[in-house]
């Protein structure tokens, strides 16, 4: 299993699948997808056909600690630039996959390299019958919830029912700020020297209708 950072090019493809104006899964059709699969294949730096051979099995997207896509790897090109693109092929059998947390982890502030390799037996559990409604379904509604929370407007300030910053303090840590923002933005202040990690919790998948339709 080869992991990809879409923390640069999944708020495009998003917006693009969900401008269709779909409301419904079962009207999304694979082709519609393709801006995410453009977005998945590359260019990536540094994939050699070894590291391919030997983990090039499934594509995983990886944005905001979630995996929001994954495809079959049905081919790759290497480039006299030093880049790999690959071809892809809906990853049916995976659908399970797509909404939960990206394999290996969220990608640290700072990690320069995009691209990380996991033995894809230790994602097995995710595995299931090949189901392109299913992977579809999720793939499309994983994008249209995160282009629900995707603004690059300034969003304008709001009253707060409750504080707009708090502060807590810990024995021998000294005191801890969370504020918001006029801008929307969770600010976190901590004291010099402590270490922390940011973790975001899984999208919600957004809840199908049992009824069957009236004939």
């Amino acid at each position: 299993m080869i992991v990809v950072n879409l923390a640069k090019t999944y708020p495009t493809a998003a917006r693009a699948i969900a401008e269709l104006g779909h409301t419904q899964s079962k009207q999304v059709k694979v082709a519609e997808l393709a801006p995410l699969s453009e977005a998945t294949a590359g260019d990536w730096y540094r994939v050699s056909d070894l590291r391919i051979a030997e983990y090039g099995d499934v594509l995983v997207g990886s944005y905001a600690g979630e995996a929001v896509a994954a495809w079959l790897i049905a081919g790759h090109k290497q480039s006299t630039e030093g880049t790999v693109t690959f071809q892809l092929k809906p990853a049916i059998e995976w659908h399970q996959l797509v909404g939960a947390p990206s394999p290996g982890g969220s990608w640290k502030q700072g990690q320069a390299r995009a691209v990380r390799y996991i033995h894809t037996d230790e994602y097995r559990r995710y595995q299931g019958k090949p189901n392109v409604n299913l992977w579809r379904a999720n793939t499309w509604s994983v994008a249209v919830a995160h282009h629900s929370r995707i603004s690059r407007e300034p969003v304008p300030v709001a009253a707060f029912n409750t504080p707009a910053k708090i502060a807590v303090s810990w024995p021998h840590l000294g005191p801890i700020e969370v504020s918001i923002t006029d801008t929307g933005i969770l600010e976190i202040s901590v004291p010099h020297g402590l270490r922390t990690r940011v973790t975001h919790q899984p999208a919600l998948q957004p809840r199908r209708s049992t009824r069957r339709p009236a004939k």
